[in-house]
C-alpha cells in the first residue's frame, strides 16, 4: 500500500508542476495543504450558458491507487446541475472504475466536467433546473465561494477578485434603487403636448411596423423563410460561433476551442489562413483534408461537421477532443493497461480509414486526440491520400519524421503504400510504453535518422515491464520490407485481443517505466520536408 500510495503522491506533484506551467483556461485547482490526495478546483461558467458569470468549486479525491484508479468527484457550489457534496456519476470517476483509462490527468478530469455540465443528460448526482434558476445560482455562487475559508485560503487572487465584483454589484444596486427626480406636470399645455406626441408616436410605431413588414416580405423572397433561430446554417458563418480560446497551431492554421451561438455544440473550429498561402498545393491540401473527413463516420476518427469561408480564412468545423492530444498524455508513464486500452482505438480508426482506401500518412501522438470521455481519436488529415481502385502508391515526402516508414523517408522509387502507417503505428505503440520514439537521438539530422532507420537501431522494451505479445506487435510493424508488416486488420485483431485479456483478468496495476523527461522533437533541424504541422 505504501509503495502505491508513494506513486499517487509523485504523480500528483508531476500534474501540480505541469498545471501551473500550462494552466487551464477557466479552470483551476489545488492540493490541500494537509492532505495532497485531495484538491479543491474552482471552474468558471462558460459564456453563452446559463452558467456564465457563475464561480463553482467542487473537490477531487483521489485514492491511494492514483493513477491506476479513479478518483471522487463533488460539487460544493450550488449550481443547479448537479447535487452538492455528493459523489458524480461519470465515465472519469470512481463510479466507472471499468472505463477509467489512467493515462487521464486532473486536465482530462475537469475537461471532461465542464463537457458534462453543459450537457443536458442526466446522471446520478445530477438535478434538472430551468434556465433561469441556474442563472440565480451562477449569480449567487459568488458570494457562497467567499465565505467558505478553505476556498479563500487556496484561491487568494480568485477571493479578490470576487470581493471587487460583489463590492461593484452592491454599488450598482445602490444606484438603482436611489429615489428618481418626479416630472411635474404644468397644466393644460402640457397635457396637449403630452396628446401630441402620443400621436405622433403612434404614427412611427406604425409607420416602423409597416416598413419592417415590407422588407421582411423582400428578404423571404430573396433567401428563403427564416429558421426559429433566424438563420438556415448553424455551422454557415463565423458570427455563429463564440471563440473561447486557442487550442493549437500550425504553419498556416489555428484551431480555437469554439461555441455554437444558435445550438451551444462546443467544436474545435479549425481556421487556416488562405491568404498566407503562396502555393497551389497548399490550399489543396485543405481541400483534400475537407473530402477525407467527409468519407469518414467511425467513433476514433474525429468527425468532420462543416466547413465555411469567412473574409478570405477557410474554417472547418470538427469534433471537439477536450482532452487534448496523445503528445500530452504520454509525458509520464502509463501503466500497461492504458497502452493498450489506447492502442486498440488507435487501431480500430485507422482500419476504418483503411477501409475507405484513405491512408494517414502523419500517424503521430500530437495527430491522436481523446475526448473528454476517453474516448481516442485520429484527426488532422490535411496529408491524408485517398488511394482509388487503381492505385497501388504514393510517392510524395511528407509527414513528421520520427514517425516516417523507410520507404517513405528514403523515397522509394516505387513509393509507399497502407503499410507505411502501420510502421508509423509501431513507433505510436514504442512510444507510449517508453515515453519516447525509438529513432530519437540528440542532434539527429535528416541523413543520421536515415541511418538509424535503416539499421533498425532502437532500444527493445524492456522485457520485465511489457508482455511478449505487446513487444512482439511493436517488432512486427517495425519491419523495413513494407510487404512483410501486417495490415491494418490483423493488427486491430491483436490489438482487440490484448485488451479484451487484460480487462477481463483486470490486471490494471502493472508496473510502469519511471517517468522521464521526455526529450524534444524539434523538425526544424530536418531541412524544409513538406508540410510538417500545418
Amino acid at each position: 500500500m505504501s509503495f502505491k500510495s508513494n506513486s499517487a503522491i509523485q504523480r500528483l506533484q508531476q500534474e501540480y508542476r505541469r498545471l501551473n506551467k500550462d494552466p487551464i483556461p477557466y479552470i483551476t485547482a489545488q492540493p490541500l495543504p494537509s492532505n495532497l490526495l485531495e484538491w479543491r478546483y474552482v471552474v468558471k461558467g462558460p459564456q453563452g450558458t446559463p452558467y456564465e458569470n457563475g464561480i463553482y468549486q467542487g473537490k477531487i479525491v483521489f485514492p491511494f491507487e492514483y493513477p491506476y484508479k479513479p478518483p471522487s468527484l463533488y460539487m460544493l457550489t450550488p449550481n443547479g446541475r448537479f447535487k452538492t457534496n455528493s459523489r458524480l456519476c461519470l465515465s472519469i470517476t470512481d463510479f466507472h472504475p471499468d472505463t477509467w483509462n489512467p493515462s487521464w490527468s486532473i486536465s482530462s478530469i475537469l475537461n471532461g466536467l465542464c463537457s458534462f455540465m453543459c450537457d443536458t443528460s442526466s446522471t446520478f448526482g445530477s438535478i434538472d433546473t430551468t434556465d433561469s434558476q441556474k442563472r440565480k445560482f451562477a449569480i449567487d455562487s459568488l458570494s457562497f465561494n467567499v465565505q467558505d475559508k478553505v476556498f479563500r485560503d487556496l484561491f487568494p487572487e480568485l477571493t479578490e477578485e470576487i470581493q471587487a465584483l460583489l463590492a461593484e454589484r452592491q454599488k450598482n444596486q445602490k444606484n438603482i434603487l436611489q429615489p428618481q427626480p418626479q416630472i411635474r406636470e404644468e397644466g393644460a399645455g402640457s397635457s396637449q403636448s403630452s396628446w401630441l406626441n402620443s400621436i405622433i408616436g403612434n404614427l412611427l410605431v406604425i409607420a416602423g411596423l409597416a416598413a419592417f413588414a415590407y422588407i421582411m416580405s423582400i428578404q423571404q423572397n430573396v433567401i428563403g423563410p427564416i429558421t426559429a433561430h433566424g438563420v438556415a446554417n448553424p455551422y454557415s458563418c463565423l458570427r455563429n460561433f463564440e471563440v473561447v480560446n486557442t487550442v493549437g497551431r500550425g504553419h498556416f492554421s489555428i484551431v480555437y476551442f469554439g461555441r455554437n451561438r444558435i445550438n451551444g455544440i462546443h467544436v474545435a473550429l479549425k481556421k487556416v489562413e488562405l491568404s498566407r498561402m503562396a502555393d497551389a498545393k497548399a490550399i489543396e491540401d485543405c481541400k483534400r483534408e475537407i473530402t477525407l473527413l467527409q468519407q469518414l463516420d467511425h467513433p476514433n476518427v474525429i468527425k468532420y461537421i462543416a466547413h465555411f469561408v469567412d473574409d478570405n480564412d477557410l474554417y472547418i468545423v470538427l469534433e471537439l477532443a477536450s482532452a487534448g492530444d496523445l503528445a500530452k498524455m504520454i509525458k509520464v508513464g502509463d501503466n500497461f493497461l492504458a497502452i493498450i486500452y489506447t492502442n486498440h482505438q488507435i487501431c480500430s480508426g485507422l482500419e476504418h480509414m483503411h477501409s475507405k482506401r484513405i491512408m494517414h500518412r502523419d500517424i503521430k501522438p500530437a495527430n491522436i486526440f481523446v475526448s473528454a470521455e476517453g474516448i481516442v481519436k485520429l484527426g488532422d488529415l490535411g496529408l491524408g491520400r485517398f488511394f482509388g481502385s487503381n492505385t497501388t502508391s504514393a510517392h510524395s515526402m511528407v509527414g513528421t519524421p520520427y514517425y516516417m516508414s523507410p520507404e517513405r523517408i528514403h523515397e522509394h522509387d516505387l513509393g509507399y503504400d497502407f503499410r507505411s502507417d502501420i510502421w508509423s503505428l509501431g513507433c505510436i505503440l514504442y512510444e507510449m510504453a517508453a515515453l519516447r520514439s525509438p529513432f530519437y537521438g540528440e542532434n539527429l539530422n535528416l541523413i543520421l535518422l536515415r541511418s538509424k532507420i535503416e539499421a533498425l537501431d532502437y532500444q527493445p522494451l524492456p522485457t520485465n515491464l511489457y508482455s511478449p505479445e505487446l513487444r512482439l506487435l511493436v517488432s512486427r510493424c517495425l519491419v523495413l520490407e513494407p510487404e512483410s508488416r501486417p495490415d491494418i486488420t490483423e493488427v486491430n485483431r491483436i490489438a482487440q485481443m490484448m485488451y479484451n485479456r487484460f480487462v477481463s483478468n483486470s490486471q490494471a496495476n502493472t508496473p510502469t517505466p519511471t517517468p522521464t523527461q521526455r526529450d524534444s522533437r524539434n523538425d526544424s533541424g530536418f531541412g524544409s520536408i513538406t508540410p510538417v504541422n500545418r
